[in-house]
């Protein structure tokens, strides 16, 4: 059975531009080869809006089901062992920020290990 925990993700995004503008900051999770699953999968996205100059935090909350997959076998969700890799971006084009997440880690969830913050996604 899978933990009850989250982890927070989170990105600071700044507008480096001289305008107001728009970005789309999008996280992916790319599980261990031996899951079978495709490449990189879309986990959250949300839309903000920035003037000219100014920073903001966008927070993901992933539940431990984000990292699971569907086992025949078993008639549950199961968590594939190896490493995970948590990757944001503006674009599944450009994941500009990784970190690698150890299946142990995501089993117990019970500490914000996820949490990422950066300002090289401005546009």
């Amino acid at each position: 059975m899978l933990a009850d925990h989250t982890i927070d993700v989170s990105v600071t995004v700044e507008n480096q531009g001289p305008r107001a503008g728009a970005i789309i900051p999008q996280l992916y999770v790319t599980y261990p080869t031996s899951a079978g699953e495709p490449p990189v999968q879309l986990r959250g996205f949300t839309k903000i809006h920035l003037r000219s100059g100014t920073i903001q935090k966008v927070h993901f909350k992933l539940e431990a089901r984000a990292f699971s997959i569907w086992s025949v076998a078993s008639h549950s969700w199961d968590i594939v062992p190896g490493e995970y890799i948590l990757a944001l971006g503006d674009s599944s084009r450009n994941l500009s920020l990784r970190k690698t997440i150890p299946q142990e880690s995501i089993m117990q969830l019970s500490s914000p290990i996820g949490k990422m913050t950066s300002a090289s996604l401005s546009k």
